[in-house]
């Protein structure tokens, strides 16, 4: 059987420096999406995995046009053309539209994107040796189990709205105090969690979001309700106190969730048995790591998963809702953590 090849897209940044790769998904040797992932080898997170989006319109274009993509963290692709313009697709239907002025005078802000992303040394040495800027061949990486919330699309899982932004579930910053910001990310998880829930059509748990709409005003109302219940301490919110608010929210507006716990030991197969069985339930997968320091960039946070993949590799990814963002992230690097200092996953029913 011949050997499949794939092309890795090259992703830079505004100074024309290597960023990022765009690295095809295969499942059942067809090519279903793009995970996009790090260059730099002190910089080799993931930031998106993407499914039947704009990837292969971002190639054509790019091929046709002699351009290169700038690609700004954590999910915002941008085509330089060589006349100096800049271009962004627009919907699933390919469009491009010429974005050269709103990209010009923006760029000192997408700098401090790049500063906060990429620390103050950056290495050149790339972590994925075979590959260099001239678009060098490589064998994709395969999609060997998976799992996701039926809703769990940008606009379908929580969208937050605030104009023409749509966020990705809520976000701790919203919070109106410097006190709630730091250890709100506890209630705004509970806050994602219900309203999935609420907004599943056909059920009994509508009350559990009270709000008209899911603008972005509205939801804050709703995790500051949640706050209110869990009321977090000077650490945050500890995993059991977390489940016990869910649960008397929940049946305070008489729609009761919940907990769906086991006795498994704390491994990595267990733990990922049970992230899978929570979103094959349809159910948001709320994930606590309690690491006090150090640089882990997720450390003593709590998150909601919403989409679990294991690749060919043998590593696993599980798309998370954070900061009101769609971020995809190491599941072997945060149980690594988790196991060391803590922390724990639940979902409900």
């Amino acid at each position: 059987m011949a050997q499949l090849i794939f092309l890795f897209t090259p992703l830079y940044r505004l100074n024309r420096n290597l960023f990022a790769y765009m690295i095809p998904i295969l499942y059942a040797n067809n090519q279903i999406g793009y995970i996009t992932i790090g260059a730099a080898e002190n910089n080799c997170s993931v930031y998106e995995i993407t499914f039947n989006d704009n990837a292969e319109k971002i190639e054509a274009f790019i091929n046709g046009k002699k351009a290169r993509v700038i690609f700004i963290p954590p999910m915002r692709y941008v085509i330089k053309s060589n006349d100096g313009k800049y271009f962004e697709l627009e919907g699933r239907n390919g469009n491009t539209t010429d974005i050269t002025q709103e990209f010009k005078e923006s760029q000192k802000r997408l700098m401090k994107i790049y500063s906060r992303v990429v620390k103050a040394k950056e290495k050149s040495q790339i972590a994925i040796n075979t590959m260099n800027s001239t678009n060098t061949s490589t064998n994709a990486l395969s999609v060997i189990e998976s799992a996701k919330l039926i809703n769990s699309s940008i606009s379908n899982f929580v969208p937050v709205y605030e104009g023409t932004t749509i966020y990705y579930g809520g976000d701790q910053a919203w919070y109106d105090t410097e006190t709630k910001k730091n250890r709100g990310c506890g209630p705004v998880a509970a806050a994602n969690i219900t309203c999935y829930f609420a907004r599943k059509p056909g059920t009994t748990w509508d009350a559990l979001y009270s709000p008209r709409n899911l603008s972005k005003t509205s939801f804050i109302s709703h995790i500051d309700t949640l706050y209110s219940y869990i009321n977090p301490g000077l650490l945050g919110t500890w995993w059991g106190k977390f489940v016990e608010s869910v649960e008397k929210f929940s049946s305070d507006r008489g729609a009761p969730l919940r907990r769906v716990v086991n006795n498994w030991d704390f491994t990595l197969t267990n733990t990922s048995t049970y992230i899978k069985n929570g979103l094959n339930n349809d159910s948001p997968v709320a994930m606590l790591n309690m690491q006090p320091f150090g640089d882990y960039e997720y450390k003593a946070h709590w998150m909601t998963i919403t989409e679990y993949y294991r690749y060919s590799d043998g590593t696993r990814w599980v798309t998370v809702s954070t900061w009101g963002e769609r971020r995809s992230i190491s599941y072997d690097v945060w149980f690594e953590s988790t196991s060391t200092w803590g922390g724990g996953l639940i979902y409900f029913e």
